[in-house]
């Protein structure tokens, strides 16, 4: 007779295209919002595989205990997964406002966590953030519904630290031949280390393109290069480096402000510097709209040729 934990797998089995899918629907969806944001990122998603998971759970059942379907559910909460590897860490707080509205939120987790692990590190560690989250229904269209229940893991960590994370997880975690040793434990230490001096030096180099922006007099080339531009004038003007605003879609403001022959930084900085930060307000991207129009009605035919360009690329 099978036991609990290959009844799962079978069942699983049956499920694995619901989870995968569901995987595949969260992906999409932050990837809409990450890139219409102006924020660069790589993501990706998956289901977990049925060998890897009956391993995993057979790894865990002596502490668990598993007793029914349910226990395991409760105890594997990334059957459905996603992850979010972003370029430059100050982009960590806006990833954090996208997943907040664009999700139902249950717990998220901030590494690294504290305590002993055997070897002393020198260095911090693994430095993300995970979320476990639920599709909101009302941003699925009818035949999506159904993977609202699920759910999903989304990981979020720089390009650097993923990386990292991942040979140390196959090494330490699944390792081929016996336990490392001091010295290989040390080796991954210092490579952590040379991981987070890389985020310290993306850092600086977002921060110096953002002040380029801002003192360059001439145009956009896309808008990654509009959104740094907001968020350094936002960043002068307000004296804030964390806006409680999302935002937005600045891939349309970009190209409303094509289609006008505003996108240059002169004519356009003193829109932005009018924005309101206030978690009442709309994203900033939609207030700067807002703020030419009220200026330039005359520019209205122009924002609904924008929309309709956007809506039908949906």
């Amino acid at each position: 007779m099978k036991d609990i934990i290959e009844q799962f797998i079978v069942q699983y089995q049956s499920e694995f295209d619901y989870y995968s899918q569901t995987s595949k629907i969260c992906a999409h969806q932050l990837e809409n919002k990450l890139e219409s944001s102006g924020i660069r990122a790589m993501i990706t998603f998956r289901a977990k595989r049925a060998d890897r998971l009956e391993d995993k759970l057979r790894k865990r059942n002596p502490e668990k205990k598993y007793k029914t379907f349910e226990d395991i559910y409760k105890d594997i909460v990334d059957l459905a997964g996603v992850r979010i590897a972003f370029y430059f860490p100050q982009d960590i707080q806006e990833i954090d406002k996208i997943i907040l509205n664009q999700f139902h939120i249950l717990k998220s987790k901030e590494f690294p966590k504290i305590g002993d692990q055997g070897y002393r590190k020198t260095f911090i560690g693994y430095k993300a953030k995970h979320y476990r989250i639920n599709l909101d229904p009302q941003k699925l269209i009818a035949n999506e519904k159904k993977f609202s229940q699920a759910l999903i893991e989304i990981q979020v960590a720089s390009i650097l630290m993923h990386s990292w994370a991942e040979v140390e997880h196959d090494l330490v975690y699944k390792p081929l031949s016996g336990d490392l040793s001091e010295d290989e434990l040390a080796i991954l230490d210092e490579l952590n280390g040379l991981v987070l001096t890389g985020e310290i030096a993306l850092d600086g180099l977002q921060r110096a393109f953002r002040r380029r922006m801002v003192n360059e007099d001439n145009q956009f080339d896309n808008h990654f290069e509009l959104a740094a531009y907001i968020y350094q004038v936002i960043k002068s003007d307000k004296q804030k480096s964390v806006f409680e605003n999302v935002i937005g879609n600045v891939d349309v403001l970009y190209s409303f402000i094509q289609a006008i022959n505003f996108n240059c930084r002169n004519k356009i900085k003193k829109y932005v510097s009018k924005v309101v930060l206030s978690p009442k307000q709309e994203p900033i991207s939609d207030q700067i709209i807002n703020l030419v129009l009220m200026e330039h009605p005359e520019f209205n035919t122009d924002f609904d040729k924008v929309k309709i360009k956007f809506i039908s690329q949906k």
